[in-house]
């Protein structure tokens, strides 16, 4: 806890700035930093700093999430410069699922989810977001094949990795092409983890939209199943509660299963090409994760 603005923050004049008391560091990593500020009033708000390919998040709130009345913390101040893009923003709660690692909340937060993908999907089916913004947040079945097809080329693995992007090769283009044939479009957070679903009032509300686009998997679901393993919670009531929200469906929770496993592999196909081309020149040693992330396909696809 700190009573001085921090550094970066020091050239920024936000007027709000000047009622601040006191600074929490809650988050401190090489693409964002976040603070808890506590105003005179006894109020607390969010102090964000994004740098590299997080300053985004501000377009996303207001280009993607805002059309498609989706739910998001209120955004107070904004501004952009060359060292990154800061932003005073609602604090919509202290704890996070990290904080309240409960069964219950892993359940509301499969719940929370389901809603949010019904939602935005059919929002977009109205034509709540423009043809070109939907075309400039949508991921294609064909760049996550392109992207595989990358890796696969890429001298980066060992032999055994190889192996497995290769097998991966073999299954995943024709999958990737059923699922958005066969799919509507809707909205993926792609870190739907935890550390970014605050539990407040017995309800869960999301955070941290930098990275969210537009596309047709589940890798947000397979990411939250994967950490209620961790945890030894049942996955089964977890998939379950995902598939009792949507009112509305034409699949069985069979056809959600498969479909939750082919969401991880769009999101390790994604996020091990975003370690190459970009995460391992900002985030020192980031490309230590891949090996386990090979090792999770590999599971996948046995």
């Amino acid at each position: 806890m700190i009573i001085e603005k921090p550094y970066k923050w020091k050239s920024i004049q936000f007027d709000i700035l000047n009622d601040v008391v006191k600074w929490e560091v809650l988050r401190e990593w090489s693409l964002s930093n976040v603070h808890r500020i506590t105003l005179t009033s006894g109020k607390t708000m969010i102090a964000k700093w994004s740098g590299g390919n997080m300053i985004r998040e501000t377009d996303i709130y207001n280009n993607l999430l805002a059309p498609l009345k989706i739910e998001r913390p209120i955004i107070n101040e904004n501004f952009k410069s060359d060292q990154g893009t800061f932003t005073i923003m609602e604090d919509i709660g202290k704890n996070t699922l990290e904080h309240k690692p409960l069964e219950r909340y892993y359940m509301l937060a499969s719940q929370k989810l389901a809603k949010l993908h019904d939602q935005a999907s059919k929002n977009i089916q109205k034509g709540y977001l423009s043809n070109d913004r939907l075309q400039h947040y949508s991921i294609s079945e064909n760049t996550f094949i392109e992207e595989l097809l990358y890796l696969k080329q890429h001298s980066f693995f060992s032999n055994h990795e190889k192996q497995v992007i290769n097998k991966l090769t073999e299954i995943f283009p024709k999958q990737i092409k059923n699922l958005y044939h066969e799919s509507t479009p809707t909205l993926i957070h792609n870190d739907y983890y935890p550390k970014n679903l605050i539990v407040a009032d017995e309800q869960i509300k999301v955070i941290d939209w930098s990275n969210a686009y537009i596309s047709n998997h589940l890798g947000d679901l397979y990411g939250l199943i994967k950490e209620a393993k961790h945890l030894h919670f049942c996955p089964d009531s977890i998939l379950q509660a995902y598939y009792n929200e949507i009112k509305e469906r034409n699949y069985s929770l069979t056809e959600l299963y498969r479909n939750v496993q082919l969401g991880g592999l769009c999101w390790y196909i994604h996020s091990i090409t975003w370690v190459l081309d970009y995460g391992r020149s900002v985030i020192t040693g980031s490309e230590n994760w891949i090996k386990g992330m090979i090792t999770n396909i590999k599971n996948l696809i046995e």
